[in-house]
């Protein structure tokens, strides 16, 4: 190790373009700030949805994404806590000299050890963490997560304490060396938008076809057809039978955010035309999205059933409207630009 380290602190985007989920905040903090092409990815991708009822009754509604590990943007390496343990490895210096090395570590730690958590030395919680730069003075990283505040934001935490939340986390986790790959730069692929939004207006899901680790589920729905079944979730939760999870709609919200700013940019680089009539309609979608969203704060405090019924007006008026445009989008998307 060499002794004359001071601080090392790698590159990351702050603000990424996802942050309703950990797994993709986490990886596109990467990806945005070390290719300046970065957001290619995102509009190439995050437009599949899911939404699946697990076996508890909880639900899942997220996007259909690609195994990370398996990115042309990265390469990574991992090792788990037998190895480290059965070869006697100290884990912080392990950490430093991948560092060192401009690899990047994301890992699954025990959020109770963890300062600036909700559940820091109130209850055991396991969650994926980024960590990104070390200070020998301070005996300290930098990560980034969701803080106490619910915010994707970046803090430090002592050395120490963060071996202990690693070794505290759920099973033989093991700690990830990310890698950039500094020649790779992500492109538009305008036929791979067009068929996933060919998927989410069929509501099918052919990306499975070429990822046969993913087994078909019971009780997954796909694109556009998962806004029945959040109507059917606020039900339950106005019959409370299950709480209302943030996720749910801040990615709703976040997805036509998406829809909004891919089509901006591929206007803006001149990949397909403008149309003002698609523009409108996709930005509308949006600003419903975001009302639906109050909706959402307001029934927190106030526990009113209306608020709920509100939401629901505005994904019918959502989905009338994707079943107008999303179609006039993948044909736009699939006229040659001169």
């Amino acid at each position: 190790m060499n002794k004359n380290l001071k601080e090392i602190v790698l590159p990351i985007e702050t603000k990424p373009a996802i942050v309703s989920r950990n797994i993709h905040a986490i990886h596109l903090s990467i990806i945005q700030k070390c290719d300046e092409q970065g957001i290619n990815y995102v509009y190439n991708n995050y437009i599949q949805l899911m939404f699946k009822t697990e076996s508890d009754g909880h639900i899942t509604f997220d996007y259909i994404f690609p195994n990370y590990k398996n990115l042309s943007t990265f390469r990574t390496c991992s090792i788990d806590k037998p190895t480290f343990t059965i070869n006697s490895i100290n884990i912080k210096d392990f950490i430093i000299r991948g560092l060192i090395c401009k690899k990047y570590i994301i890992t699954s730690v025990d959020e109770y050890f963890i300062p600036n958590r909700l559940a820091y030395k109130h209850h055991h919680f396991g969650h994926d963490i980024l960590l990104y730069g070390y200070h020998a003075k301070n005996n300290i990283f930098n990560v980034i997560g969701y803080t106490d505040s619910g915010h994707y934001f970046p803090s430090t935490i002592d050395c120490d304490e963060f071996i202990i939340a690693y070794l505290n986390s759920y099973g033989n986790k093991s700690i990830d060396l990310i890698e950039t790959v500094s020649y790779y730069h992500h492109k538009i692929e305008k036929e791979l938008i067009a068929a996933s939004l060919e998927d989410y207006i069929n509501s099918s899901n052919k990306s499975r076809l070429f990822d046969k680790s993913k087994w078909l589920e019971e009780k997954e729905t796909y694109g556009i057809a998962t806004i029945e079944n959040i109507k059917s979730y606020l039900d339950d939760v106005a019959n409370e039978k299950i709480n209302f999870d943030k996720r749910v709609i801040y990615t709703l919200m976040e997805h036509k955010r998406l829809m909004y700013e891919r089509y901006e940019h591929l206007v803006k680089n001149n990949i397909t035309y403008e149309d003002e009539s698609i523009k409108n309609e996709l930005s509308e979608n949006y600003r419903q999205a975001c009302i639906a969203f109050s909706y959402y704060l307001k029934y927190l405090v106030s526990k009113d059933i209306s608020s709920l019924n509100k939401i629901s007006e505005i994904l019918d008026m959502i989905k009338d409207s994707e079943i107008e445009v999303i179609p006039k989008f993948i044909q736009l998307m699939r006229e040659e630009v001169n």
